[in-house]
């Protein structure tokens, strides 16, 4: 596996980690692991609906209402074409 070759050395933010430590990515975000010679893992976990306070997370809620806008687009587009 390589690095997206659309992606540049500024675009990434470069981690060399050793046994035990951990790298906490914010949701949604792209991520890859490159080992060279060694084995490396990159263990996941993922879920959505957290709430605080009856609130989504606000990057969480930004891909609702992308979603939302997008079915919604998808359907005036449909409804246009009938």
């Amino acid at each position: 596996m390589a690095r997206p070759a659309e992606l540049t050395d500024a675009d990434a933010l470069c981690f060399n980690m050793g046994p035990g430590d951990v790298l906490w990515n914010a949701l949604l975000t792209p991520h890859w692991v490159e080992a060279g010679d060694e084995v490396a893992l990159s263990v996941n976990i993922s879920h959505s609906g957290v709430r605080y306070h009856g609130r989504l997370f606000r990057f969480e809620q930004e891909l609702v209402d992308y979603r939302r806008e997008q079915a919604e687009l998808e359907a005036k587009v449909a409804k246009a074409g009938a």
